[in-house]
């Protein structure tokens, strides 16, 4: 008996030590791995009135889904869904059996879905399309695609459903496309020497809805040199509403950084078109460099991004351009066979000297290709001079007919006039059919054959001669 009771007793105790233990791993979670994702594929979508576009709402990184929800928000006034189809993530492209619940209230804009596997025990995991979604534009503006009361649900222990943490994201529709762009676009002159300074402004166009907005610009640094940054009037509208507006400067680096929000409440945010910011630059060398517009983000007053484009500017104080100037030929007749020469005259409207190919070519037809093609090279051709290339045009073998004749000077790195790069000869080259050619064998048997007869015929009349 006192074994019995002691065999019991540590049975009582190892209980004791377990359950504990036991009970707490019940209670601990799984470790932290990656939060779902719901979001809006694409993020930014644009289309005319009359026209439609589609989007997909998507899941990243679930894990044991059994069913999800979401609520769809958008502008009435612009948009309308004409259908809604289930994405092929739940229902694994048909594999498994899903029950959708879809409600659409396009004069409140708004629907609700639901989606649910109906075998029971299953689930599903990683990433895929949950529903796409067709609008029809009604009216050029801007509206989030604000996806919102949403819930990943698996099911726990004893087939209890519980939710699952995870993040969403909007989409946005805009139309026309809110643009950020440099103004002017291109800044470009030889008397921009270094010492001298010109201004940029960052200007947005087609915008509504603007509380905040922030951008990246990039140049050359050993070109270029920042020396004041103004924030422009569109956002605070005049001077009317106030602004916190930050930029930080990496000279070094060659970029800058500027920002600003609207302050106080009610928010007076700014629509339509105008500048954000003024810049200053003083130039410092000579060369190219481009005006780096780069991780712009426009905010509307729910601080929702906006989609938008972006325009770079450019800058030059070294200015590359060769010009075709001319194009003449010897005759503008010649018979096949014959040779024909055409001059091309050009000339370096530059600020460089410039090493550059000429090519003249004869397009085709009457030809099924080039009838004539040749490249010919120019060395070091001075800032405001002008040279000439003289190219041979042997027709041998050419199919007679007219031909226009056509110079091309290749275009060079950074050259921003391209169009005087290309001339084309006044008239046309006419190539008409060669005389004909026989072989010398028959030349001297055409020789042979007329002395025979002449000798035949004098000795004829000697004989005739002789018998008299």
């Amino acid at each position: 008996m006192p074994e019995e009771t002691h065999t019991i007793r540590n049975l009582v105790i190892f209980f004791l030590i377990i359950l504990p233990l036991f009970t707490m791993s019940l209670q601990i979670p799984k470790a932290a791995g990656a939060i779902a994702k719901i979001y809006v594929e694409p993020y930014a979508n644009t289309a005319e009135p009359g026209e439609q576009f589609t989007v997909d709402v998507k899941i990243e990184g679930v894990a044991e889904l059994w069913a999800w929800s979401f609520y769809l928000n958008w502008t009435t006034s612009l948009l309308n869904v004409t259908s809604v189809t289930e994405g092929s993530f739940l229902n694994q492209e048909g594999a498994q059996t899903t029950y959708l619940v879809k409600k659409i209230y396009n004069n409140k804009g708004y629907l609700a879905l639901w989606d649910t596997l109906q075998t029971p025990a299953t689930s599903v995991s990683g990433s895929g399309t949950l529903a796409t979604i067709t609008f029809l534009v009604k009216a050029e503006g801007g509206s989030a695609l604000d996806v919102c009361n949403t819930d990943l649900i698996k099911k726990g222990l004893w087939g209890n459903m519980e939710s699952m943490p995870h993040t969403s994201e909007d989409g946005y529709f805009a139309y026309p496309m809110p643009t950020l762009y440099v103004d002017p676009p291109s800044i470009i002159g030889a008397l921009l020497t270094p010492g001298s300074s010109f201004q940029i402004n960052v200007s947005v166009a087609n915008i509504e809805d603007l509380k905040a907005w922030s951008i990246y610009l990039k140049w050359t640094p050993a070109l270029l040199n920042v020396t004041n940054i103004s924030e422009g009037p569109f956002l605070s509208q005049g001077g009317l509403y106030s602004t916190n507006f930050t930029t930080v400067t990496y000279q070094e680096l060659g970029y800058i950084y500027i920002n600003s929000t609207l302050n106080g409440v009610p928010i007076n945010t700014a629509s339509g078109n105008g500048t954000l910011a003024t810049i200053t630059f003083l130039v410092e060398g000579g060369g190219f460099s481009l005006l780096d517009l780069y991780n712009t983000v426009l905010l509307d007053s729910l601080m929702v991004r906006i989609p938008s484009g972006e325009e770079d500017g450019y800058f030059a104080n070294a200015v590359r351009d060769i010009a075709v100037i001319n194009v003449e030929a010897s005759s503008n007749t010649v018979k096949a066979g014959d040779s024909v020469s055409i001059t091309v005259g050009v000339k370096n409207d530059g600020t460089e000297p410039e090493t550059f190919n000429v090519t003249v070519s004869t397009p085709s037809p009457p030809s099924p290709s080039y009838a004539f093609h040749q490249t010919k090279n120019e060395t070091s051709l001075a800032p405001g001079a002008s040279d000439t290339l003289t190219f041979v045009w042997d027709t041998k073998g050419v199919t007679e007919g007219e031909y226009t004749i056509m110079a091309e000077a290749s275009v060079l790195p950074e050259e921003i006039d391209i169009a005087d790069n290309t001339f084309t000869m006044s008239g046309k080259i006419r190539v008409t059919a060669g005389g004909q050619e026989f072989p010398l064998t028959l030349i001297i048997l055409g020789v042979a054959g007329v002395a025979i007869v002449g000798i035949g015929v004098f000795a004829y009349f000697r004989r005739k001669s002789h018998s008299a």
